[in-house]
């Protein structure tokens, strides 16, 4: 027989027990979330392999890359490697939409042939002030036509697992300007979904051949099942230098 005092035992004893166990089940979920930002991080400045394999286990089906804002046109192209500058993609808000598209390829950028070596260091001079106008030539369908854009402020983009993915598999596994980069992770704060990682890279730059340092700050969200749901770098010191008309040189 079950007597009021007994029952009350009971409840009061299950009660206790579940509530010791709780901080232990809440907090594997942070720990579990700081190692996927370290392996995140670590595998982002080791190889294309490396991060391709990261994002595919640890970022959400429905996760999305925060792209920081910058002055430019919202374009992106491929072909560096062989000299050649292809658009894959232009932004239906960007300042080049309208002007160009996807497929078009640019023969010169204000008169300078589009080479291997032009494409270096920013040769071409595509980055600067907004509202500057920059005549280009460009091949379209086999013909070629001068062009002119007008730089302007590209507002952050969101890139899907998917369109990361396609962007990754486009280039070697031996191209990747992070890949002899030192990193060195200093803080993970925040809680079970939000988290901020300060991490320290070390590296020497692919063109000028000069070592440099720099601090960053990464923020990550996840959902309940531990998978990124969204990452941005927090930075945008490009973006100030080039409101004002400054360009980054050594």
């Amino acid at each position: 027989m079950v007597t009021r005092k007994s029952l009350y035992i009971s409840i009061f004893a299950i009660t206790v027990a579940l509530l010791s166990a709780w901080p232990l089940k809440a907090s594997a979920q942070p720990s579990r979330n700081i190692e996927t930002a370290k392996a995140w991080l670590t595998a982002y400045y080791t190889s294309r392999p490396a991060f391709m394999a990261v994002v595919e286990e640890n970022l959400a089906s429905d996760g999305v890359i925060v792209n920081n804002r910058f002055v430019g046109f919202g374009m992106m192209w491929s072909g560096t490697e062989e000299g050649r500058m292809v658009l894959t993609a232009v932004r239906p808000d960007g300042p080049a939409s309208g002007t160009v598209k996807a497929g078009d390829e640019f023969i010169s950028v204000r008169g300078i042939p589009v080479t291997k070596e032009s494409m270096q260091g920013d040769k071409l001079r595509l980055r600067g002030k907004a509202g500057e106008a920059v005549a280009a030539v460009i091949k379209r369908d086999g013909q070629e036509m001068p062009i002119e854009m007008t730089r302007g402020k590209v507002p952050e983009a969101l890139t899907t697992k998917n369109q990361l993915l396609e962007n990754l598999s486009r280039g070697k596994a031996d191209q990747w300007y992070w890949r002899n980069s030192t990193i060195q992770i200093k803080e993970v704060i925040g809680d079970a979904n939000v988290l901020y990682t300060r991490y320290q890279v070390i590296h020497t730059d692919s063109v000028s051949k000069l070592p440099f340092e720099v601090e960053r700050v990464f923020r990550l969200t996840f959902n309940n099942e531990g998978k990124i749901t969204s990452t941005w770098g927090l930075s945008e010191e490009r973006f100030q230098l080039e409101q004002t008309g400054y360009t980054i040189s050594r």
